[in-house]
């Protein structure tokens, strides 16, 4: 992916939040084909959107939707711009938007020990 593409894929998830003003703070906004189609609180399961969808952060992190088929959905998530300083994290079942969240799979903050859809106890 180039720079230019992940620029893009941030402006369009800037514009989405922009353009829909009941889009709460936080969470990711979901991109595929260039077009943003949704926002969710959380990055949480792959298997909600199909190969090749992406994930943009309010900070600007992106992950990329892998494997999996366009039924079942992804298998995955793959952090492809990880903030500044942070390494990426490569594939994971699930990973959380933002750290804090509580809501479905997502009770890990980014970047803390693996990541997994699990629920944690």
């Amino acid at each position: 992916m180039t720079p230019f593409q992940l620029k893009s894929l941030r402006a369009t998830a800037k514009r989405y939040r922009r353009e829909e003003p009941r889009t709460p703070a936080g969470g990711v906004v979901l991109i595929y084909r260039g077009q943003a189609f949704g926002w969710k609180n959380c990055l949480g399961s792959a298997s909600c959107v199909v190969p090749d969808s992406f994930a943009v952060n309010e900070s600007g992190q992106i992950w990329q939707g892998t494997g999996g088929n366009d039924y079942d959905g992804a298998r995955g998530w793959v952090l492809l711009s990880p903030l500044p300083g942070q390494k990426g994290l490569g594939v994971s079942p699930a990973a959380p938007a933002q750290a804090g969240q509580v809501e479905g799979t997502c009770l890990m903050p980014i970047g803390q020990g693996v990541l997994s859809g699990e629920r944690q106890a």
